[in-house]
């Protein structure tokens, strides 16, 4: 069963949707439209659970020409919930009392003819409670008595699930079934503002997912979304794009771009998008650094490459040498709007997943490290007496094992390592895959 959380700007519904789904996955500000994108979570009680769709709140404030589209396309997504939705959860604001705006938003959400919830919120005391209970505006809106809850403190929330769970008889929802049923690949799409994150994500999907426009940082939070392709289950997750700390202008965008990073180090294998008519940024190389030293999966996607001024060849030249940290991802061309190339870039995603959790012959990493050490004349005695192993890893993560050396200028140097991880590359074809090499004993 699916649940959406509805109301004007600012009434709590993101506040209640983290209380429900038991983390800060929705960002929570006192500015109006933090929220823009569908959010989805899980909630749990007695024992079942039902997907909870937090939405953008509704407003009749009049905005700047640049951002009408953005509020066009937030109504859409409203529109969207409203109609997969099972069940309406309505927020007012109980401090503020009844306004024009809740009026507008119950008048609409009665001719949907679905289950309404009404719910007051931000009752924190009992002075509030009692005058909430006696506002009799409430219940001019024809949508009975309010719940009275706290999502901020918890207060009657709990009630409030309890309802719930009594007037629809919560069932496990088919899609969650279905999703069990297969290892989920967690992808992050990261990238800088506007190189066409979102766009990548809606043409996947073949639908307006999340929302794209011009403005930077139209998405705000992490949005994850289940995807399916070629019997694999993906976990695609559109981030806020980065920008330099000079253009960030509020603390939303902050709290975007550093749950954007924290992104990465839970995801598996990272998509990073860049734009074929802008050059390499410092950002991107910031990107990169943080994406080797997290030891995650990469392609790097390169969009709008249905705009080349030259031939690809031009640019793959451009791009190898300037994301040489980079050396071993795949370098996708791609046009995310136009969809082209979007099936090449999903293999490469696909045969990545394969190798890190692949189990490597022992016959022929020991046959790539001697070779190594002959084709590239590795000075030390002790190099046909060292064997390598692979570790059970989330990665694959090799173990060479030295023979008892004390001398710690026998040790093997940095460079070797590099020689050989290339040559493990080469060998058993880990082009996207971190590589981890450890010395053992």
């Amino acid at each position: 069963m699916k649940i959406v959380l509805i109301g004007k700007t600012n009434v709590g519904k993101s506040t209640l949707f983290n209380r429900l789904v038991e983390e800060k996955k929705a960002i929570v500000s006192d500015e109006s439209h933090t929220t823009r994108d569908r959010i989805y979570g899980q909630c749990h009680w007695r024992g079942q659970s039902f997907v909870l769709i937090d939405v953008g709140g509704i407003s009749t404030e009049k905005l700047k020409e640049e951002h009408k589209i953005l509020e066009e396309k937030i109504k859409n997504q409203i529109q969207f919930a409203l109609t997969e939705a099972d069940l309406i959860i309505f927020l007012v604001d109980a401090k503020n009392g009844l306004t024009f705006e809740d009026r507008l938003v119950a008048d609409q959400l009665k001719k949907i003819k679905k289950t309404i919830i009404f719910v007051a919120n931000k009752v924190d005391n009992l002075n509030i409670r009692e005058e909430s209970t006696m506002e009799e505006n409430f219940l001019k809106l024809g949508l009975g008595e309010p719940l009275m809850i706290s999502a901020a403190s918890g207060i009657g929330v709990g009630d409030l699930l309890d309802h719930i769970y009594q007037l629809q008889g919560i069932k496990p929802t088919e899609e969650k079934l279905e999703i069990e049923e297969l290892k989920k690949i967690n992808v992050a799409i990261i990238g800088r503002t506007n190189v066409g994150k979102s766009t990548l994500i809606n043409s996947l999907l073949n639908q307006d997912r999340v929302i794209v426009s011009p403005l930077p940082h139209t998405t705000r939070e992490p949005i994850d979304v289940d995807f399916f392709y070629n019997k694999k289950h993906f976990v695609l997750v559109d981030t806020a794009g980065i920008r330099k700390k000079t253009k960030i202008k509020s603390e939303i965008e902050i709290i975007g771009i550093n749950r954007s990073l924290k992104t990465i180090q839970k995801a598996e294998i990272v998509v990073l998008v860049i734009d074929l008519t802008q050059k390499i940024s410092q950002l991107e190389k910031e990107l990169i650094k943080l994406v080797k030293n997290e030891k995650k999966g990469v392609v790097i996607a390169i969009n709008k490459f249905d705009l080349a001024q030259v031939k690809l060849n031009e640019y793959l030249k451009y791009y190898e040498h300037h994301l040489d940290a980079l050396w071993w991802a795949p370098i996708v061309f791609i046009s995310a709007k136009e969809k082209e190339n979007l099936n090449r870039l999903l293999a490469e995603i696909i045969s990545i997943d394969k190798k890190m959790e692949k189990k490597y012959n022992e016959d022929d990493l020991q046959q790539i490290l001697q070779e190594t050490s002959k084709k590239y004349k590795f000075k030390q005695a002790y190099w046909p007496k060292v064997k390598i192993v692979q570790q059970e890893s989330e990665i694959p993560t090799f173990i060479i094992k030295l023979p008892g050396i004390t001398n710690k200028e026998l040790m093997p140097r940095s460079a070797q390592f590099n020689l050989i991880e290339k040559e493990l590359r080469n060998g058993l074809f880990l082009w996207g895959t971190p590589v981890d090499l450890i010395i053992g004993s």
